[in-house]
């Protein structure tokens, strides 16, 4: 079993290679290993992320142009802007991960890399033609410039019309691995990240999904990735700390319940949700466990009185704005007993010297895992644009506002470990400091940007 790693571990090491980013590997050596395990069932989702990659990056231009923001990057400032929106700071972010935008080290603005600085105009033109309706012609004629990440969007693009039960020519080695569901929520990803190509940067995206959709994409995730981990987390919480009472915030389906309850003994459990959809299916689910009450609640509307060992919050927090997040760490950290944890599972970009020090902890350093990480992190950038962005969610989730939010509260990080193989997600134990009395923590408004990595 993996334990828990003290935080204050994984933040010396991280410190003190905070100048080397521990997951660079070439571009070849990326390349090399993705084709050659291509044939295994790993290797095809190591497949899928590289052309994921690619996906994004003619997504990444065509925002730019949809936002007429060529001639902007291609031309430095001679200073930054300081007080960008959140959502395009996001976005600047993520198109500097996979390459497309680069910070120019004179005037510490960003600009477009060298590669995309010369496009003609006619290519920002053809590239929103390209994303409106894509096809192999297109494909093929941005090509000649793009070197071959045009054919990578079209393929992603493909292979979720085959997700739909839309026939696709050419993709008869991917359809056994979506019939089985080993694809879902890669796929599901996919799906939602391509709602990007509406990205404005002063509206909000309506989501053309419900949000039960989400959720689904959550019990994806879980069951595919996350569930052996959690598994491992509650083991680890258990030797040092009895888990009677459980509270699930934004529980979903219930597969974190279904999956506590076999694993831990505890005398009550209670989940909430605000989807009544969602609630009645996760009622009728544990309508014979009598320990298990499944509420249609916000979790700041209520006024609990109750103590409890073990709260969750998987994947909600950027349903919150900041000021809302600090409010709920106030009523967690009043919820909890004097020995009860706080558990969150939730990604967050610019930690990678973070989770490399994790992963290095774990064992989890080869090549192949290394380049696993790659293709998450550049993906994670993307998740948290989708999150600044869609109407549905808040706020992305920014690890050092999330740290002095919990801070404000009288909270304490105490540990981490993986929350799947990717270190895409981490499970975070977080207990009440005792010894440290809530304070202020100035919010500069729910859509203010943030600052660099915090590693």
């Amino acid at each position: 079993m993996q334990p828990m790693i003290p935080y204050a571990e994984i933040r010396k090491f991280a410190s003190a290679n905070s100048a080397n980013k521990l997951d660079k590997i070439s571009s070849f050596t990326v390349s090399l290993t993705t084709s050659l395990f291509s044939y295994t069932k790993p290797g095809k989702k190591l497949l899928f992320y590289n052309r994921l990659n690619g996906f994004l990056k003619i997504l990444s231009l065509h925002i730019i142009a949809r936002n007429g923001l060529q001639l902007s990057y291609r031309t430095p400032a001679a200073s930054p802007e300081t007080n960008l929106p959140r959502v395009l700071r996001s976005f600047e972010r993520m198109a500097e991960h996979s390459g497309i935008l680069q910070t120019d080290k004179t005037t510490n603005h960003i600009c477009f890399s060298k590669e995309y600085k010369e496009l003609p105009s006619k290519f920002f033109d053809d590239i929103q033609d390209f994303v409106k309706a894509p096809n192999k012609e297109k494909a093929d004629r941005l090509d000649a410039i793009l070197d071959g990440i045009a054919q990578d969007y079209l393929f992603i693009h493909n292979l979720t019309l085959l997700y739909n039960d839309k026939r696709v020519k050419s993709m008869a080695g991917w359809a056994n691995l979506i019939k089985k569901g080993h694809l879902s929520y890669e796929i599901r990803l996919a799906e939602t990240l391509s709602e990007l190509a509406q990205l404005s940067f002063s509206d909000k995206i309506v989501s053309s999904f419900e949000e039960s959709y989400y959720t689904r994409s959550g019990r994806d995730a879980f069951r595919q990735l996350i569930e052996p981990n959690f598994k491992e987390a509650l083991k680890s919480l258990c030797v040092t700390t009895p888990v009677r009472n459980v509270l699930d915030i934004g529980c979903g389906f219930g597969d974190y319940i279904e999956t506590l309850r076999h694993t831990v003994e505890t005398d009550s459990i209670t989940g909430l949700d605000i989807n009544p959809e969602v609630v009645d299916i996760t009622q009728s689910r544990f309508d014979k466990q009598p320990e298990i009450e499944i509420l249609c609640e916000n979790a700041l509307n209520i006024s609990d009185n109750e103590s409890y060992d073990l709260i969750l919050a998987n994947f909600v927090l950027f349903y919150f704005t900041l000021s809302e997040q600090k409010e709920l760490f106030r009523k967690i950290r009043s919820w909890l007993s004097p020995h009860g944890t706080f558990l969150v599972c939730q990604y967050f970009p610019d930690i990678e010297n973070m989770k490399n020090a994790l992963a290095m902890a774990h064992d989890d350093n080869s090549i192949f895992e290394r380049i696993e990480r790659h293709y998450a992190n550049t993906t994670l950038y993307a998740n948290a644009v989708w999150n600044d962005a869609l109407d549905l969610f808040a706020t992305s989730e920014q690890w050092h506002e999330f740290v002095a939010l919990l801070e404000s509260e009288g909270l304490k990080i105490e540990s981490l470990r993986k929350a799947d193989r990717f270190y895409y997600s981490l499970f975070i134990t977080i207990r009440r400091d005792d010894e440290e009395a809530p304070n202020s923590y100035a919010i500069a408004g729910d859509e203010g940007g943030y600052t660099a990595e915090e590693n």
